[in-house]
């Protein structure tokens, strides 16, 4: 009888080690999801999409979800799937004509956080996009022409986030963020093909002139609204 009774305190022992170990690891885990707008923009040689050196704006939505993993008191990381409208947009001298470049990729990233308090932190990190779908459309006199784009473009976009957020005790929570493209989304291959095939291009710039000419990153800010579970 003894025994049975000292088995069964170290059973519920166990147990009671057991279930605050897991309370702890679930404290550690935290998902969200988050709502934002997008001021999108393109740097490069986009008077070859837009007709002029200059792009300007493209407003766009920024949804998606995370999960967040508290690595210290300082310290957690981030995981986060997110859809995005991206692109750039140019209105022209003539006012009656705008086209825009409207991109909407699927935003996987991994950024590590830093809280400076409780409630404010910074954060930085990789971010791979996958491009959904990519249309060219234009606005003159009232009429509107669309086509498809995506064929112009590479299927990813690699990508670096710079930000930072507050979050408040209730699990709501602002954050602002900078993506900075690093690499040129300008399907360079398809286009040199269509360069090579095409007598009346130019054909003696080099291959590197070529790329240089086509060049396009993107850069995006975004400002969001989040809530953790």
């Amino acid at each position: 009888m003894k025994k049975l009774v000292l088995t069964a305190l170290a059973v519920c022992f166990c147990c009671m080690i057991n279930a605050q170990d897991d309370k702890q690891q679930s404290n550690k885990i935290r998902f969200g999801a988050k709502a934002g707008l997008n001021f999108a923009n393109a740097t490069g040689n986009i008077d070859r999409f837009l007709g002029e050196p200059d792009g300007e704006t493209r407003f766009g939505l920024l949804i998606g979800g995370f999960v967040d993993y508290k690595l210290s008191q300082k310290f957690s990381l981030q995981a986060e799937v997110a859809y995005s409208q991206e692109g750039v947009s140019k209105k022209h001298s003539d006012d009656d004509y705008e086209v825009i470049a409207a991109l909407n990729y699927l935003n996987v990233s991994i950024t590590p956080k830093y809280y400076v308090t409780d409630k404010l932190n910074f954060e930085v990190g990789p971010q791979l996009g996958f491009l959904l779908n990519a249309k060219f459309k234009e606005k003159q006199d009232g009429e509107r022409f669309e086509s498809d784009a995506k064929r112009f473009l590479t299927s990813t976009n690699l990508s670096v986030n710079i930000g930072a957020g507050y979050q408040l005790e209730n699990g709501f929570g602002v954050a602002a963020r900078y993506n900075l493209g690093l690499t040129d989304i300008y399907d360079f291959s398809f286009n040199l093909s269509e360069r090579k095939e095409n007598v009346t291009t130019s054909i003696k710039e080099s291959d590197e002139d070529f790329r240089q000419a086509f060049e396009m990153k993107t850069g995006v800010f975004n400002i969001s609204l989040f809530y953790t579970f």
